[in-house]
């Protein structure tokens, strides 16, 4: 399989329950637990996998995002869907902005795992940037959780850099806390 056989689309909201079959899987194998914005002690835990995808209900997606202010691209591969991701602007639900509506969300990035390594996630992410550039926005803020290292080291790669720890976030995972990255447009 050669990259160059993975398309990037738009697709509509209509499509929202298409793209949550999308296998969305974190890897944990550690833990950061975060000092400061630049200084973190790692846990080693037993390796697991947590399937995001399937903690997700679409229905709340549709309260929460303006899809008039937003932009959903899917990777595909032989018309397959592989990959995709979730960019919006301007939707005052989503409380990541802090009214700040200059600001995009990547709301969700994800690639199946037989597809990682093909630089897909960084086509997405450039997408994100792409529209996020076209809607005059000046910073893109990401969500991850300190267990998910191979997303904190995708934002670093991409040149997101971390902005804030939210320790204890989760009301279901307290040992979890909410990462959020900014990525200067």
């Amino acid at each position: 399989m050669h990259t160059n056989e993975i398309t990037i689309i738009e697709v509509n909201p209509s499509q929202l329950s298409e793209y949550q079959k999308i296998d969305m899987l974190k890897h944990v194998t550690e833990i950061r637990y975060y000092d400061s914005l630049s200084d973190y002690k790692v846990l080693s835990v037993d390796p697991h996998i947590i399937d995001l995808a399937s903690e997700e209900d679409i229905d709340d997606w549709k309260n929460i995002i303006d899809f008039d202010q937003s932009k959903i691209y899917v990777a595909t591969y032989n018309n397959t869907w592989v990959g995709g991701c979730v960019i919006i602007t301007n939707s005052p639900k989503v409380h990541m902005f802090n009214q700040r509506m200059d600001h995009s969300v990547l709301w969700d990035i994800r690639v199946k795992d037989n597809f990682k390594h093909m630089h897909i996630g960084t086509r997405l992410f450039k997408k994100a940037i792409d529209f996020s550039k076209d809607k005059g926005c000046t910073k893109m803020i990401i969500e991850t959780q300190n267990n998910n290292v191979n997303a904190i080291l995708f934002y670093e790669k991409m040149g997101a850099y971390l902005h804030q720890v939210n320790k204890n976030y989760y009301e279901d995972t307290p040992e979890e806390d909410q990462l959020i990255f900014h990525y200067d447009i």
